[in-house]
């Protein structure tokens, strides 16, 4: 039991300095403030297409514009659901300011941005709307 709390707070700790530093796991720490098994439990449930979609969608690393237009696959990062300037698709505008997906982003999580770590299975309804699942089957 020391040895994983001991293990946990190393792992925190060093989260804790990824979340600062907005160059590495920048999505990721954005969507996960802290390390927690809510998020590995249900994960490991999954079938592995789902749990796929939810890494590639907690990450960032997904078909949506912004990851595409990085891998040079797109020729620019702009949002296909609300065509916003200044706003590039990726999952932080998707779940928080497409006003496309305001209302299901309301009805899922109310009318402010959750502190914290977003539940599970909210994310993962988020997800699965169909505007969003569309979004990232789509292959450049």
């Amino acid at each position: 039991r020391a040895i994983k709390e001991m293990v946990l707070n190393k792992w925190q700790r060093r989260w804790a300095i990824m979340k600062r530093d907005a160059k590495f796991c920048r999505q990721t720490t954005q969507m996960i403030d802290r390390v927690d098994d809510s998020y590995t439990k249900p994960l490991l449930k999954e079938s592995s297409k789902t749990a796929s979609r939810m890494i590639e969608f907690i990450t960032g690393h997904c078909n949506l514009r912004y990851h595409c237009l990085n891998r040079g696959q797109v020729e620019d990062d702009k949002c296909r659901l609300c065509n916003m300037e200044f706003e590039f698709e990726d999952p932080e505008h998707l779940l928080w300011t497409c006003p496309r997906l305001n209302e299901m982003t309301i009805e899922l999580f109310g009318y402010s941005r959750p502190e914290g770590l977003v539940p599970y299975y909210k994310l993962k309804a988020f997800v699965e709307l169909p505007l969003v699942s569309r979004l990232m089957n789509y292959r450049p």
